[in-house]
């Protein structure tokens, strides 16, 4: 969260001329903002394996088949508002194709949200942990492989605005289902194998089979990287459609979670708020984006000063996001915890919101 909270201010506030992502070290930091969507994208796949609870029979139960269609039909909403193209419903009617375009580019929250309906049918077709093991990993190496493939194929002359935007980029798409989901499907495959292992040694094992495992990675997707760029290149400028490239990403991800479960071993009286914000997670992620580019009724810091400022002036911003941003979302969690009832005004609160600037 705090890197793509920096990366997001930095982008935005920053003056273009200060840096240059073809260069050092700015290549390096551009590749590090490439990792943010894998680190969240595997870690909540595993989550998952842990939050889909099988009944005896090995099928999840309507309840939590109901309830993971919420949450992904939730997350899709909630991208798509992000980026309404009208001030009002009632000038969808008229607005220009351009920005119907922008508004179906698909963003974290619908790939994510996407990507969770395609997990949660592949849970229902498999009757247990391990056949599900077998076809996430199975499932994520097609979608990584064939990324080459997808990416020269013209889905806007065959499938209409909206549901190409989901497998092409050629229209403004920052997520696209190839090659992102298959970090989803690695994160469960991953999860899976941590659900076998007993609680008090999965922490050892996490540590110690997350570089392993990593670093064996890190060496296959370098060799299929040299294979799919046609020639020596770092790993730094592979494209996006390269193989290889989220391989490696899905290998510093494994190397990541490996160190910060020392982290957490050495710091376990900081649990709680470890826990909290990761349950918060879509909360952090709606602030920072409202405090950079504000909403309908007041602006973001980043209507004033957008790709003006110097390099220092947008670190320090990024840093005071960051802590805004993680204390508003402890603020509105201590408030659901402590006050059972405000969940009831929020939701008022955010309903009459979405009400006015919608249709008033």
């Amino acid at each position: 969260m705090l890197m793509m909270i920096q990366g997001h201010t930095i982008y935005a506030l920053a003056d273009t001329a200060a840096y240059d992502i073809m260069s050092f070290p700015w290549n390096i930091w551009h590749f590090c903002r490439g990792l943010t969507a894998p680190v969240f994208l595997m870690v909540s796949g595993a989550v998952h394996v842990f939050a889909n609870k099988r009944l005896p029979d090995g099928s999840l139960g309507s309840r939590t088949i109901k309830k993971r269609i919420t949450i992904a039909s939730v997350l899709i909403g909630i991208g798509y508002l992000l980026v309404f193209p009208a001030e009002r419903v009632w000038d969808l009617f008229f607005i220009e194709t351009v920005y119907w375009q922008r508004f179906f580019c698909v963003n974290i929250l619908q790939l994510f949200g996407i990507s969770l309906l395609m997990i949660l049918i592949l849970f229902i077709a498999t009757k247990n942990n391990r056949m599900l093991r077998y076809w996430s990993f199975a499932i994520a190496m097609a979608i990584i492989f064939f990324t080459p493939v997808a990416a020269g194929i013209p889905w806007f002359s065959f499938l209409p605005m909206g549901i190409a935007d989901y497998l092409s980029y050629e229209k403004g798409s920052i997520f696209a289902i190839f090659p992102f989901a298959a970090y989803l499907f690695l994160g469960v495959g991953f999860g899976t194998i941590l659900e076998k292992i007993e609680f008090d040694k999965r922490l050892g094992f996490t540590i110690k089979w997350g570089m392993i495992a990593g670093a064996v990675m890190f060496g296959i997707g370098f060799l299929a990287g040299e294979i799919f760029s046609g020639s020596s290149h770092t790993f730094l400028s592979y494209k996006l459609s390269n193989p290889g490239l989220a391989l490696i990403r899905a290998a510093i991800v494994l190397a990541i979670i490996s160190i910060v479960a020392v982290i957490y071993k050495y710091s376990r009286g900081l649990g709680y708020y470890y826990s909290l914000f990761g349950r918060r997670a879509l909360f952090v992620y709606i602030a920072h984006l409202i405090i950079i580019y504000g909403t309908p009724i007041f602006p973001g810091v980043s209507n004033s000063i957008a790709k003006t400022l110097h390099i220092g002036d947008a670190i320090l911003i990024a840093i005071l996001i960051q802590l805004s941003s993680l204390i508003i979302t402890y603020a509105i969690d201590l408030t659901l915890t402590k006050l059972p009832a405000s969940r009831t005004f929020y939701k008022y609160a955010i309903t009459s919101y979405l009400i006015y600037i919608l249709f008033i």
